[in-house]
């Protein structure tokens, strides 16, 4: 009883060294679980600028940032940095058609086009745009009847999929280095001009 009770008890602390070691290699790698991405402290607190600022996709962008500790504001004079949501727009593409002529090949593409700016308007970042997107083969008749179904089906995971792109892109060292130097030349003292006499 106690032998087996011992093993138990080494086999679970391989496994949990095991688990340690995958865990440092994936860090090393780059690899960051959902809310340990480090943040640029320049967008610690921010306001989501959106057309439609109630939307589904706005709902997990705000969602997703607060899993990172961001202090998503409710007015634009109360954070140092805007992000606008230029549009967020999903498109269907149809393709091949099988031999039977009754199955059919779709893509559906999610596109999200943003920038970052200051509370003035400045642009801090510049307007980019990530896509996430999805193949499906479905009956045409079945596409044609209910092809709003077929598409809120999968439209949560494209969303969900573009937000992590888009803070992949706002995490980047690109995307540090622009605020830094926003803010290091907006925190910049200025010095007047003294005019010497001989």
């Amino acid at each position: 009883m106690a032998a087996n009770l011992l093993k138990k008890f080494y086999l679970y602390c391989i496994k949990l060294l095991l688990l340690s070691v995958l865990v440092g290699l994936l860090s090393s790698c780059g690899f960051h679980l959902r809310g340990s991405t480090p943040i640029p402290k320049e967008l610690k607190t921010l306001y989501i600028q959106s057309r439609t600022p109630f939307g589904q996709f706005e709902q997990v962008l705000r969602d997703t940032l607060t899993t990172y500790k961001v202090n998503i504001v409710t007015e634009a004079k109360q954070a140092p940095i805007i992000l606008n949501i230029i549009s967020a727009n999903l498109n269907q593409t149809a393709g091949a058609v099988s031999t039977s002529l009754t199955l059919r090949q779709y893509t559906l593409t999610y596109t999200v086009t943003y920038q970052v700016l200051t509370p003035a308007g400045k642009v801090i970042i510049p307007t980019a745009s990530v896509s996430s997107t999805a193949s499906l083969t479905t009956d045409m008749n079945q596409m044609m009847s209910s092809s709003n179904n077929i598409t809120d089906q999968y439209l949560p995971d494209l969303q969900r999929d573009a937000v992590s792109r888009m803070i992949y892109r706002l995490f980047s060292n690109n995307s540090r280095a622009a605020l830094q130097q926003y803010f290091q030349g907006s925190t910049k003292p200025t010095h007047e001009n003294k005019t010497r006499t001989a």
